[in-house]
């Protein structure tokens, strides 16, 4: 094995612009990986950061006859709905926006 690597080293020694090629391919194939795992870590892997983030829920509206599986809800929508759940402790409305 230690054969093989002297031999890779010398090789690589001897083309440097090869070696130069190789060594920043690898660098920008790892910085990639690196920076997807990050994105899907922080999105899909790590809970959100709030107290009991596992029993948090999006509420929708859905209107299957009109074809809208999921429409966004209006202000008026979630004063509404913010008295007349008892499930939720709790409340709050986001804009997408």
């Amino acid at each position: 094995m230690f054969t093989d690597l002297r031999l890779s080293f010398r090789r690589l020694i001897k083309s440097p612009g090869f070696a130069t090629v190789a060594m920043a391919t690898l660098a920008l194939c790892i910085a990639a990986n690196l920076a997807i795992f990050a994105v899907v870590d922080s999105v899909l892997l790590r809970l959100l950061p709030f107290p009991s983030a596992s029993r948090l829920v999006t509420v929708v509206n859905s209107y299957p006859k009109g074809g809208l599986d999921r429409d966004g809800a209006s202000l008026t929508n979630y004063y509404e709905l913010r008295g007349k759940i008892p499930v939720f402790s709790q409340m709050s409305a986001l804009a997408g926006d």
